[in-house]
């Protein structure tokens, strides 16, 4: 059965593309929305199958946290840190990082632009028909 929840995600994802963000993660989208990371990022991974998300990976150094790399594909089995030295590739250090297909992210702005002209148009006529 499909959890409605999901939608809830879709909103996140929605309202953050008319932001300047360049990238987040799925902690942030559940802690923001309140939903369980795994259902989040089952969501977000199916709007990277629609291509309105574009998901890669970081590598992040388990010493100083630096990022090491970040790619759509890992397969290094070390990666090399300049504060650390060399470091195995292990889930643990593996991160997803989204960010909005630009595409995407244009037809977002162009939906809100055009929700704040038809309010700012609505409005008007309400005032227009409050002084007649």
């Amino acid at each position: 059965m499909e959890n409605p929840n999901k939608y809830i995600v879709d909103l996140w994802v929605e309202e953050a593309a008319g932001y300047p963000i360049i990238r987040f993660n799925p902690t942030t989208v559940s802690r923001d929305t309140g939903l369980d990371l795994s259902l989040v990022f089952e969501r977000l991974l199916e709007l990277v199958r629609d291509g309105k998300l574009v998901l890669e990976w970081e590598i992040r150094c388990p010493n100083c946290f630096r990022i090491l790399l970040r790619d759509s594909n890992i397969n290094h089995t070390t990666v090399e840190c300049d504060e650390c030295g060399e470091i195995e590739v292990i889930t643990d250090i593996i991160f997803p990082i989204l960010s909005f297909n630009a595409g995407y992210r244009e037809i977002i702005k162009k939906k809100q632009n055009l929700k704040r002209l038809v309010f700012s148009a609505g409005r008007t006529h309400r005032i227009i028909q409050t002084h007649l």
